[in-house]
């Protein structure tokens, strides 16, 4: 270093002794056994407390939706309705979930939602509480929550799952009577099972084509009438129905359609929507569709590794400061509520084992970070795509799809999945 004798130096540093080197080596997360991941980062579970899978099921289902919770977590809810009980114990509850990693008792909010809603207190032999249906509890805590939570005088249950239909209803026993036409708003649609049925869509489809019967002002009795129903406006977050309990009466309970239902895990419902909403969603389908074929395109290029002149760097660079404006329009126009494309991806399902209502089990399917996991009370695991494609039906004794979430397709971002159609 070229020091002379007697060169005074300033030494920089600590006096304490270095820190040791960690006993155990650090592990990221792609090495980890799926034991591991669930202990490090996997959501809470909920414990059963004797017959609730249902419950535990629609709750952890619906804590996939983010908005839902931050507008929940920023809203003081007070009050003494059931309604504001029901969503102030919700509130507690994920609060308890998301201080955790451990599995969470809900008694209270089971003990609440059960005195407010006696149809959920059901006991059997022995005072045993009974099993309930998943969809009628997923149904009964928007409700509670919708009569709840308002943030900037807009009502976060209905911004992010009403959607709305146009209904028309027309005479088929005579045709000059003038045909009803209304809007009909709706939190889930309904798919039902019939012997023809064999994906989601066809059971859409015949969902939204029925023959009903009701009194004609016309012929002045009961008649014959086509309800045809279109897609007026999507939600943010859409909620399928699929309709596979029966009251079948030589037995006196309710019996399950196990006819098998395939379900995409991009879900585009453009021709369910009504002329006027298929214009609207011109808009939103082009950007995504471009946002998709601009992907493909780069990752194409960066598997050929091709290169590019310096001259041809400057003119791309120049090209996307001009697109900026018009990428930042777009993107205003997709993040506004509700969905601008008709196009969902899967994000959460409940199933349901067993071969009828009163009993089986209950366990809920979600996307988080990426990776599928399931649900089954206080169990969390990590499972591949693979395994959820298989709860679309065949037999009563596995899982089987009986409520499905979609969230709206939104551009990807950055090095994240190709967006768009599939």
């Amino acid at each position: 270093m070229g020091l002379k004798d007697g060169q005074k130096c300033m030494m920089m540093g600590t006096a304490e002794a270095p820190p040791e080197a960690p006993k155990e080596k650090p592990k990221f997360i792609e090495d980890m056994t799926s034991e591991e991941k669930a202990k490090e980062y996997l959501p809470s579970g909920l414990q059963n407390l004797g017959n609730t899978c249902y419950l535990n099921s629609a709750l952890q289902t619906m804590r996939i939706v983010p908005e839902l919770w931050q507008d929940l977590k920023e809203t003081n809810i007070a009050g003494d309705t059931p309604e504001q009980q029901t969503t102030a114990a919700l509130k507690v509850l994920n609060a308890q979930m998301n201080g955790t990693p451990e599995t969470v008792a809900p008694n209270f909010f089971v003990q609440l939602f059960r005195q407010n809603y006696p149809q959920f207190a059901q006991q059997g032999e022995g005072g045993a509480f009974s099993q309930q249906d998943a969809e009628e509890a997923w149904t009964q805590i928007l409700s509670a929550v919708a009569q709840t939570l308002t943030k900037d005088d807009t009502n976060t249950v209905e911004q992010l799952f009403a959607g709305e239909l146009t209904v028309d209803m027309k005479c088929a026993e005579k045709d000059d009577e003038p045909a009803e036409t209304r809007v009909e708003r709706f939190r889930s649609l309904k798919c039902h099972i019939n012997n023809q049925s064999s994906t989601l869509e066809m059971g859409l489809t015949e969902s939204m084509s029925e023959k009903l019967t009701k009194n004609s002002p016309s012929l002045g009795r009961e008649a014959v009438y086509l309800k045809e129903s279109k897609l007026q406006k999507l939600p943010e977050y859409l909620a399928v129905h699929l309709v596979r309990f029966y009251y079948k009466a030589d037995v006196k309970k309710k019996a399950k359609v196990v006819r098998p239902i395939s379900f995409p895990m991009t879900l585009d419902l453009y021709t369910l929507c009504s002329e006027a909403n298929k214009k609207a969603l011109e808009k939103g389908r082009s950007i995504l569709a471009g946002r998709r074929d601009e992907e493909v395109e780069k990752r194409r290029k960066a598997k050929q590794g091709a290169g590019a002149s310096s001259s041809t760097e400057m003119e791309v660079d120049e090209e996307d400061e001009e697109k900026k404006a018009k990428r930042k329009e777009e993107d205003e126009y997709l993040s506004t509520s509700g969905n601008k494309s008709a196009w969902y991806e899967l994000c959460g399902i409940i199933t349901h084992k067993g071969r009828d209502a009163d009993g089986g089990h209950y366990v809920a399917w979600v996307k988080h970070k990426g990776e599928w996991l399931l649900f089954d009370d206080a169990k969390v695991e990590i499972v591949r795509e693979e395994k959820v494609k298989e709860v679309y039906g065949g037999a009563a004794d596995n899982h089987l799809a009986y409520l499905l979430l979609y969230r709206s397709r939104k551009p990807a971002s950055e090095g994240g999945a190709v967006c768009g159609p599939p």
